[in-house]
């Protein structure tokens, strides 16, 4: 686990929401330069307002009307520019009940984009050639295997499959375990769906490498075969390999979430504004929806991916980072653990989540060191569409359409 967490902290951040000051964390407490206070501006106050299912603007509306109209109790977010943390803002409430504001530094679900720093790890471990992308993964299993079925009878799986949705497994996401209600000890409980696991047992659907097909089942097994190769716990693994060297530090793959960190986490709440039982739910499936984080910690996320890709003080090899960002199969967007997309002629990579009570999405760019992470406590999602294509034509990404998030 990596995550600092105290009260005094927390309700530092709380004053500073009350009197304004709310800072970018890329400049502390120093007043916020007026270029990027025009910038926040845009956001706060002129946010772009979509007719709904379609991408015609409407007219124009502030922040805080959008997150009532959508019934968003808290939203985080984060901007890249330049490839740097330029802002980072939460607004609203964490915890509507007890009237705790939200802070840069209130921990989210980040729900499936815990696949993209998921990906980052096996990328890592690439580089140290402790793990291959391309070997049949059946090397690296010992206490679980794949399903045999007829269906992929003689064809192998690697690495790259699993991350990309290319190996044709079953189980696209799940839903959580309620606190308080049992639930599996193992990822090779869930892997074999045996009770009380939630969801299916984990099977091939397609033969491998035939096209896209959602998995987290298929994360599920990257989590069972780093678990299995390091003889280590998955959190474990993800602080040494990510969170720690990339100082991630309101973040956290434990689950449930530790005791420690419990004082600053969102509480998640349905479309209608009622709050999920026990405030959110547990996700032991770490690899695929498993991740507590922040905005800010995400974009240390994004800007690694960036400057490895374009060989500034790589995370990864350059090499490693092209890999992971080009779509794996052809006629896909999938790369390994993102999805590809693009603004213009520009090229980003990206990915949502989508966990009970919370929403999430970033999308970074490939060329320009831009890049943007939305965090929610709901279920609603549709301001991020407003969110992203303000921020867009804000910063000139130059693109006539928005990102839709991919979870």
């Amino acid at each position: 686990m990596y995550c600092v967490s105290t009260r005094f902290i927390h309700l530092l951040g709380i004053v500073y929401f009350i009197i304004g000051c709310q800072i970018a964390t890329a400049y502390g407490q120093k007043p916020v330069p007026k270029e990027v206070q025009t910038h926040i501006d845009a956001v706060e106050t002129n946010l772009a307002v979509f007719f709904p299912k379609t991408d015609s603007i409407t007219g124009y509306a502030s922040l805080a009307e959008r997150m009532a109209y959508y019934n968003v109790n808290a939203l985080s977010i984060a901007v890249i520019n330049n490839g740097k943390l330029e802002w980072a803002k939460a607004y609203g409430f964490a915890n509507a009940e007890d009237r705790i504001e939200a802070t840069p530094t209130t921990m989210f679900q980040a729900a499936s984009i815990s696949k993209s720093v998921n990906a980052l790890c096996v990328m890592k471990l690439v580089d140290e050639k402790k793990l291959s992308l391309t070997e049949d993964v059946r090397k690296y299993l010992s206490g679980w295997r794949l399903p045999i079925s007829d269906t992929a009878r003689g064809y192998e799986v690697n690495l790259a499959n699993l991350l990309s949705h290319t190996a044709g497994l079953s189980v696209h996401g799940f839903e959580g375990y309620e606190v308080g209600k049992p639930m599996p000890t193992s990822t090779v409980a869930i892997l074999n769906g045996k009770p009380p696991t939630n969801s299916p047992a984990v099977q091939f659907v397609t033969k491998p490498n035939v096209g896209f097909k959602y998995s987290g089942g298929g994360i599920l097994v990257v989590q069972e075969i780093l678990e299995e190769q390091f003889n280590l716990p998955y959190t474990t693994i993800l602080d040494k390999k990510v969170l720690i060297p990339l100082q991630m530090k309101h973040s956290t793959f434990t689950q449930p979430l530790p005791v420690e960190c419990r004082d600053k986490a969102a509480v998640g709440y349905r479309v209608t504004g009622k709050p999920l039982t026990g405030k959110w739910h547990i996700y032991p499936e770490q690899a695929a929806a498993g991740l507590w984080t922040t905005p800010s910690d995400l974009a240390n996320f994004i800007i690694a991916i960036q400057k490895s890709y374009n060989k500034k003080k790589g995370f990864i090899k350059q090499q490693t980072a092209h890999t992971m960002v080009t779509p794996y199969l052809a006629g896909t967007k999938v790369g390994l653990g993102v999805f590809e997309s693009a603004w213009g002629d520009t090229p980003f990579f990206n990915h949502g989540g989508a966990n009970e009570g919370f929403r999430s999405f970033y999308c970074g760019s490939l060329t320009t060191g831009k890049g943007i992470v939305i965090m929610i406590n709901s279920d609603n999602d549709r301001i991020f569409k407003e969110i992203v294509y303000t921020v867009a034509k804000d910063y000139n990404w130059k693109n006539e359409k928005t990102i839709q998030p991919n979870k």
